[in-house]
């Protein structure tokens, strides 16, 4: 009985001892995976948004095409998105050739065109294609990623 009882025990202690190393071996794999993972996360910093610049234009009043209705007025402002301080300084050097850039646009629009919505899309892109034009040779292209209308009423 003493043999068996010898037997049962180093059984018993081989038992435990290949469970430690068991945990001991998972516990170094997981380890080493959290090492891989944790320096590449930390190391990339967050994704940060650029700092958002507008430029306001206006308020402005403009006549518009004569059209069934008689004589319209249009009186807006509107800003520009950019994320480029350069843009803004070329923008704001040029105002009076901006302004003015807007002004033919607009007296040439009618106010049926404008009552819509698609219309006032319509107008944005046509303002955002105004500023493919340089106002000085040479000009870098200017970052301007949206016209905002501000005030828009037509009278």
């Amino acid at each position: 009985m003493a043999k068996s009882s010898a037997i049962k025990w180093l059984l018993i202690f081989l038992v435990v001892v290949l469970i430690a190393l068991a945990g001991a071996i998972l516990y170094l794999l997981l380890e080493g995976r959290q090492e891989n993972v944790s320096p590449n996360t930390a190391k990339s910093p967050p994704a940060v948004a650029p700092d958002l610049i507008f430029v306001k234009i206006g308020p402005m009043t403009v006549n518009l095409a004569s059209d069934s209705y008689g004589q319209q007025l249009l009186y807006f402002s509107l800003s520009l998105k950019t994320s480029d301080l350069q843009t803004r300084d070329i923008i704001n050097r040029h105002m009076p050739e901006v302004q003015n850039r807007l002004l033919i646009l607009l007296s040439g629009q009618s106010a049926e065109a404008l009552l819509s919505s698609e219309g006032k899309e319509r107008l944005s892109a046509q303002i955002l294609s105004l500023f493919d034009q340089p106002f000085t040779e040479p000009q870098p292209p200017l970052a301007i990623s949206a016209v905002l209308f501000t005030d828009f009423i037509l009278q």
